[in-house]
């Protein structure tokens, strides 16, 4: 890649977006989704400013996002019921001139699930700032059964009026 853009971005329709190795775009985004409905599965995106966003309902499932800029995935807009399944979000939050809360690695708004991710940094010393950030806005949010560790200031955040969080290790 060339580092310039966004290495997806989809507008419209149903679809998958799968399979793909995504980075080296540092200033802009591995995955981009501000319309349609696309499963977004099986895929690698690193090194990007951004790792994942959505702004509308879809499913992230099942894909490795690490050592991103700033957040790894974010479901934000008008993403309601966007479901956020068993990824491995490691490690991002590399630029450390960002503000706290985008150096994330889920963060997360309106009616959305995050379940069964393992969210974390190993790093020796961890840039990614909250496992999991719950923006304060956001009502109906379930958090559940997630992997949490290593984040450098806190592992769940939430300031969400109405949230669901249950079993989370860490």
């Amino acid at each position: 890649s060339n580092g310039q853009g966004n290495g997806i971005y989809w507008e419209g329709g149903f679809g998958m977006i799968a399979g793909n190795r995504i980075y080296n775009f540092p200033e802009g985004y591995g995955i981009y989704v501000p319309s349609g409905t696309p499963l977004i599965t099986g895929n690698y995106a690193g090194y990007c400013k951004y790792g994942i966003k959505v702004e509308v309902p879809c499913r992230i499932i099942g894909n490795k996002v690490v050592r991103n800029y700033g957040y790894g995935i974010e479901v934000s807009g008008i993403a309601p019921q966007a479901i956020v399944e068993g990824n491995l979000v490691m490690c991002n939050g590399q630029d450390d001139s960002l503000d706290n809360t985008l150096r994330a690695g889920i963060r997360i708004g309106h009616k959305s699930v995050a379940i069964g991710n393992i969210v974390g940094d190993d790093s020796s010393t961890p840039t990614q700032t909250y496992g999991i950030y719950i923006f304060g806005e956001a009502t109906g949010v379930i958090v559940m059964s997630n992997r949490l560790f290593g984040n450098a200031i806190k592992n769940l955040y939430s300031g969400a009026s109405e949230a669901i969080i249950r079993n989370n290790l860490g």
